[in-house]
């Protein structure tokens, strides 16, 4: 087999045992030229899936042997790029494949495959877990994906600046409250200058009208649109979208549809939904839960589950670290910082089990965003102890005034609306405190 890396794939992959991380790990050590530095098995079909033009294979060849026909392509029209640029994980191609996700390689679906095939999907979980977070990501990595392809290699990567814009210009965000509904969604009665009235079109429809200009005006560039709905249960989905509802769904895209609403010619208005727009919901759970929604709209949507990841806390406290110029080295403070992560899941972990709360009330990495700034607040000024010192608890493991003020300004206020109901609200509270501020053992 040595001589033979497909050869020894296929054997890889006999056996009783499924192919897993493991089998792709061994492929790539012992034949590095042939198979790539991917573990997940999720990943690889990411990359085909945003690479996939590139593969001139044909249509018996496995999943690595496309991943390598993909890989010469590259070589041959990036001749300039060094091995290193062209790994799936470099900064120039894993945005265009990658997007954020917290679904693991196990998972049916994923988010990027789920919306490309229904068309729309609603990342939903408790405040402050990266839902919009992940939407903006899945919208970017679609861009670029279809700009990858339709363009080609060699003008995505010399005109970098054009892909940028493109991603900036083809997402269109919407923030969804009580208010917003049919008549700025889709279309309604305005006011004219003169004091007469007349039909609007509201924001899906001017959308959909300016993809058919792109369309007809340059077919060979025109890219895919992502819609971000965010906080989509503060209105009434259903109605907001009134006729066009049904024009959601992937086999009635790009097909009139009659609006309740007429021109100036007294023709009723017709709207037609494109087929390559993607729409993107979020959701609190706390607001109105999943199972509440209304049947037909929860079938229209994929469901994606945002839950607390004390994973995500790092990455929001070290660009904050940056942002706040904390005069404490990160490095001095990271051991302390994760305690403070052991802490906040710990919290959450009592508020999952708590009768009067439960899982969607946990709190998201998003919401202990400011102990950067309270720490960088209490040690801004000072000269001695900034190498050594006790930034969030003292010698005594008694909680120091960043962590004191994280709870009072940042937590309790939201904690307090949580149990305001309860008859054990203060008892509660105090418990949820010791919790989050209490210096873990050891």
């Amino acid at each position: 087999m040595h001589g033979n890396p497909w050869g020894f794939a296929q054997f890889a992959e006999e056996g009783d045992q499924p192919c897993d991380a493991m089998r792709n790990m061994v492929c790539h050590l012992l034949y590095p030229d042939y198979f790539e530095r991917i573990a997940s098995k999720r990943h690889k079909e990411l990359v085909l899936k945003a690479f996939g033009e590139l593969d001139d294979s044909g249509d018996d060849a496995s999943t690595d042997q496309r991943l390598y026909a993909i890989r010469l392509a590259l070589k041959e029209r990036l001749p300039d790029w060094s091995e290193a640029r062209r790994d799936y994980y470099s900064d120039d191609l894993e945005p265009i494949w990658r997007p954020a996700s917290k679904s693991g390689d196990d998972e049916a679906e994923d988010p990027s495959f789920a919306l490309e095939y229904k068309k729309q999907i609603v990342f939903y979980g408790p405040p402050g877990t990266g839902k919009t977070f992940q939407a903006m990501k899945l919208a970017e990595s679609v861009i670029r994906t279809a700009a990858l392809q339709q363009w080609g290699v060699g003008e995505y990567f010399t005109d970098p600046g054009a892909v940028d814009r493109a991603v900036a210009e083809n997402v269109t965000r919407l923030q969804m409250h009580p208010s917003y509904g049919y008549a700025e969604f889709m279309v309604g009665l305005q006011l004219d200058a003169d004091g007469g009235t007349s039909y609007q079109l509201g924001a899906l429809p001017r959308l959909a009208e300016r993809m058919r200009v792109e369309r007809e005006t340059d077919p060979e560039r025109a890219l895919p649109h992502v819609l971000i709905l965010d906080e989509i249960n503060r209105t009434d989905l259903s109605a907001m979208f009134g006729e066009a509802f049904s024009a959601m769904e992937r086999d009635k895209r790009d097909t009139d549809v009659e609006l309740f609403a007429h021109g100036a010619d007294g023709e009723s208005i017709r709207f037609r939904m494109p087929s390559n727009l993607y729409i993107i919901g979020t959701m609190n759970e706390i607001d109105q839960s999943v199972e509440a929604l209304d049947f037909a709209l929860r079938r229209r949507f994929f469901w994606f589950a945002t839950p607390y990841d004390e994973g995500d806390l790092w990455p929001i406290w070290r660009a904050q670290w940056s942002e706040q110029s904390v005069p404490v080295a990160w490095d001095r403070a990271e051991p302390q910082l994760a305690d403070v992560a052991s802490c906040v899941t710990r919290l959450n972990a009592r508020i999952r089990g708590m009768a009067e709360l439960g899982p969607e009330y946990e709190l998201g990495a998003a919401v202990f965003a400011d102990l950067p700034y309270f720490v960088g607040r209490e040690w801004r000024g000072r000269r001695h102890g900034r190498g050594g010192g006790k930034y969030l608890w003292d010698g005594k493991k008694q909680p120091l005034a960043p962590l004191k003020s994280l709870w009072a300004l940042s937590i309790q206020p939201v904690l307090e609306q949580y149990l305001a109901g309860s008859d054990r609200r203060s008892e509660e509270l105090a418990e949820l405190r010791e919790l989050l501020l209490a210096a873990p053992a050891g």
